[in-house]
């Protein structure tokens, strides 16, 4: 029987980020997913032992990618050769919805394969902001670094709405493909790009294509960003209610994305501070 599967990546690991890693998959624990949650790395410091122990304890599990992949690449650049770890570790014959997020500034409200069920059983889920990139000087600026070297395809882009590249939802083969495409425009950009701008650049077109889903703040419950909140350049007012961020007063996003830049992100790690001891890399 396939399962289904969260998936991250974590490197560079630091003491002072551990208590926002272990928020995210503690969180993913409380909400009730029986399913997997996986780690790739290659950082050594997420395999010692108390290391390994804590981040187990919260729900989730390091993998080093050298460990599934016989010669893996050299991993430079995160936020681009990620997705070339997260494809070659999917595998649609064992997977069913795969989940991937970022993992230091994400929580978990409600189970998010849940929301997959609720979309479609074969869509991909992006993920809106709820703001355009003219409201966006980040964005602006990567939009425009993406399209840098691509002067026969550019196109206009300031009224695009902004799509986060740190959460992304769907059937396993699907995402699995979604994530070999971003990696390998990414490795063609020559603009001082992260993979937000390619992945933004691409969902151009991802966009007019039933297959995907744009998931939108202002009136879906899948995710919220930080970036929306502390600007306030969202349509819609927001309830921050028995520690859960709604949409309305009574229905919570699946997914809080961004936490740590919203005056909510003490009483975040708070709720989840003191489930496991915290190691000492």
């Amino acid at each position: 029987m396939k399962s289904n599967l969260h998936l991250t990546w974590i490197s560079n690991l630091q003491n002072w980020d551990i208590p926002s890693y272990l928020a995210c998959f503690k969180s993913l624990q409380a909400v009730g997913c029986d399913y997997p949650s996986v780690v790739l790395t290659n950082d050594d410091r997420l395999h010692k032992p108390a290391t390994w122990e804590a981040f187990r304890a919260a729900g989730t599990t390091p993998i080093n990618i050298a460990s599934f992949w016989e010669n893996p690449p050299r991993v430079d650049y995160i936020i681009r050769d990620r997705w070339l770890a997260f494809w070659r570790y999917i595998d649609p014959t064992y997977h069913k919805y795969v989940v991937i997020t970022d993992s230091r500034d994400v929580v978990f409200q409600r189970d998010p394969v849940d929301f997959c069920y609720r979309v479609s059983d074969d869509r991909l889920i992006l993920t809106g902001e709820g703001f355009s990139h003219q409201h966006s000087p980040f964005n602006l600026i990567d939009q425009l670094e993406a399209q840098r070297d691509i002067a026969d395809f550019d196109v206009p882009f300031t009224s695009w709405p902004v799509i986060n590249a740190g959460v992304v939802a769907g059937p396993a083969d699907k995402v699995k493909q979604l994530c070999l495409t971003i990696w390998t425009n990414c490795i063609r950009s020559r603009g001082k790009c992260t993979d937000q701008g390619v992945f933004n650049y691409l969902s151009y077109y991802w966009r007019q294509d039933p297959t995907f889903y744009v998931a939108n703040p202002n009136e879906d419950p899948w995710c919220i960003t930080g970036e929306g909140l502390k600007e306030n350049l969202l349509d819609i007012d927001v309830v921050y209610q028995d520690g859960e961020l709604r949409i309305n007063e009574k229905t919570p996003y699946f997914i809080f994305h961004q936490w740590d830049r919203t005056k909510y992100s003490q009483e975040i790690l708070q709720k989840y501070s003191d489930r496991v001891e915290l190691p000492i890399l």
